[in-house]
């Protein structure tokens, strides 16, 4: 996932959650407060890092391939199986 798609997704989840937020990208490094491409209010910043590593420490397990008539398919139970021991809410 693309960095862009990545912080689009979080800012749509934390307008929706925190509406008052500020979503001010630092443009310039001003050597005191900011770095580049930090948000400026800070929870959003701090929200923005957790939001990240909450994508990286997710690491999907491999999953047999099985192929019936030209077709290749995992078992969905297996998967959603893996998902769930993942911590990760599988729709239905």
């Amino acid at each position: 996932m693309s960095i862009e798609k990545m912080r689009s997704e979080f800012e749509a989840w934390c307008k929706g959650k925190y509406p008052n937020s500020h979503f001010g990208i630092c443009k310039k490094e001003d050597g005191y407060r900011f770095s580049v491409g930090q948000y400026v209010d800070a929870n959003v910043h701090i929200r923005w890092d957790a939001w990240q590593a909450s994508r990286a420490a997710i690491e999907a397990p491999s999953f047999k391939m099985y192929s019936h008539e030209g077709c290749d398919y995992y078992d969905a139970e297996a998967v959603d199986n893996a998902m769930e021991d993942l911590g990760i809410k599988v729709k239905a």
